[in-house]
């Protein structure tokens, strides 16, 4: 029996194995997307969220991207959304239009109509003992959000909006604005640019509305799925091209373009309490400066929400907090959570740090810097260089949980790393609360039941102290277990 020819790999998605006809991606399909159907898509460039958004509402049954890492935000939302997709395949002309079997999971493209292997069976839930730590999940596209509540997450710890926002732009195109313009014609005259594309919707008094329908559309969903469990809103984090992560996006965008962004959000937050009640929380991505988490929370008031106080009786009360994505927040964390209570006479409620900006910044490498790479051997040298487990990235996770245990503030890990099995003991043991994708809650969750046994604690540290040592020149390993030692006592003394 001969090997199926691998015709492309990539980064995976989530675990699928589909077959179907290659169908190489045409901007005709947005006027005509019925040859989406049951296609295995095909996009040669680089694919705006808001296509990606596109392909699933219309029924295809595999992306594939020629562009992009594991990391690769269309590639997160198909996954959310439960399409099988690759990303990074590259533009290979043996992509054609031919049969072609998509193994997801494995990030690989077989030619022709392979044969379907026996059904996985799924993993029995994780026996938790009560004591054990929550395991939160993360998702973003409405039709994810029924298998996130399903996965047995103690609540939803990430829900990217940006996700909502590209399917309503995704399915509204004809929609016209003020100046007569539809929301096509606006991405046309913005080069395609989705996110200065929404940006312009949100202060758009024709277009405003259905943008904040897209938030309550998700938020409702996810009240009705979760219910009294707590689910937590992230503002807008959308990038203007794949290339500039350090630009314009997240709170800083949000708040430089006026707020409409965060008052609709805000807005449709508020009404689906009113209508539905449930446990909201908001937080900001990518917060650089604490004049942006004033702005916000002054906005979150004169939209009619209120911080969550014990023993108030105001109306509509959420949960409120930032994001640590980067150095300068892990630097001001201290400060910042003292002028919060100094000003808000309370903490906030939680601190998420996304292990996914926070290692790009702080190692100063594109997440995914390594796909643009021709040359195979520099590719790989620098997807090993990007690599959470870094002491400089964990050092900032470790010392902000200590500050933020100090200051009676919850810490949420939202990034890949919570599912790490070896970063995840570490989490635990610092008292922070992973939330993963829907696919890893279990897996997390029987690592949150080994966690309260007896020395748990001390064995996570040793194995990241072991791996970490491993990393160094054996000569140099003895002086950096104590300097290690000494670290951990003192972040975790307390």
């Amino acid at each position: 029996m001969t090997s199926p020819t691998l015709l492309a790999t990539g980064a995976p998605g989530a675990p699928a194995i589909v077959t179907g006809p290659v169908l190489e991606w045409q901007d005709r399909f947005f006027t005509d997307p019925a040859p989406l159907a049951g296609a295995v898509v095909y996009d040669r460039g680089h694919t705006p969220l808001f296509k990606a958004a596109f392909v699933v509402e219309h029924g295809a049954a595999a992306l594939l991207m020629a562009e992009g890492g594991r990391n690769y935000h269309p590639l997160i939302l198909a996954t959310d959304a439960g399409l099988p997709a690759v990303a990074g395949v590259g533009a290979t002309a043996a992509l054609g239009d031919q049969p072609v079997t998509v193994d997801a999971g494995a990030g690989k493209v077989y030619e022709g109509d392979l044969p379907a292997p026996p059904a996985a069976v799924p993993p029995p839930a994780a026996n938790v003992p009560p004591e054990a730590p929550p395991v939160y999940v993360n998702v973003g596209y409405p039709s994810g959000i029924r298998a996130a509540a399903a996965s047995g997450a103690a609540g939803l710890g990430l829900l990217r909006t940006e996700f909502a926002a590209v399917k309503t732009l995704a399915l509204h195109l004809d929609q016209s604005m003020e100046d007569g313009a539809t929301w096509r014609e606006l991405l046309k005259r913005e080069g395609g640019n989705e996110a200065d594309a929404l940006y312009a919707i949100a202060n758009d008094a024709c277009s405003r509305g259905l943008l904040k329908g897209g938030f309550r559309e998700v938020i409702a969903e996810t009240v009705e799925r979760f219910g009294d469990r707590e689910a937590i809103v992230r503002t807008l984090d959308i990038a203007r091209r794949l290339d500039e992560p350090m630009g314009n996006r997240g709170i800083r965008r949000c708040v430089g373009s006026g707020g409409a962004t965060i008052r609709l959000l805000c807005e449709a937050m508020r009404e689906v309490l009113a209508e539905r009640g449930g446990r909201l929380g908001l937080i900001l991505p990518l917060v650089s400066h604490y004049d942006q988490i004033r702005t916000t929370v002054g906005i979150l008031l004169d939209s009619g929400l209120n911080l969550r106080r014990p023993g108030s009786p105001a109306p509509y009360q959420i949960a409120f907090g930032w994001e640590i994505e980067q150095p300068a927040a892990a630097m001001n964390n201290p400060l910042w959570l003292s002028a919060f209570m100094a000003e808000f006479g309370q903490p906030p409620d939680m601190i998420g740090i996304g292990t996914n900006d926070l290692t790009q910044f702080t190692i100063a490498l594109g997440r995914d810097a390594h796909t643009g790479e021709p040359d195979p051997a520099m590719a790989g040298y620098l997807r090993q260089l990007y690599d959470e487990h870094e002491f400089s990235v964990v050092r900032q996770i470790v010392e902000a949980a200590a500050e933020c245990r100090r200051a009676g503030t919850r810490v949420f890990l939202l990034g890949q790393a919570g599912a790490d099995p070896l970063l995840a003991p570490l989490l635990f043991a610092c008292g922070i609360i992973p939330s993963v994708g829907t696919s890893k809650v279990r897996d997390v969750q029987a690592l949150a039941a080994v966690s309260v046994k007896s020395g748990a604690r001390e064995q996570a540290i040793q194995a990241y102290q072991d791996w970490l040592q491993a990393t160094y020149p054996a000569g140099a390993r003895a002086l950096v277990k104590a300097k290690l030692d000494e670290f951990f006592a003192a972040a975790l003394a307390g």
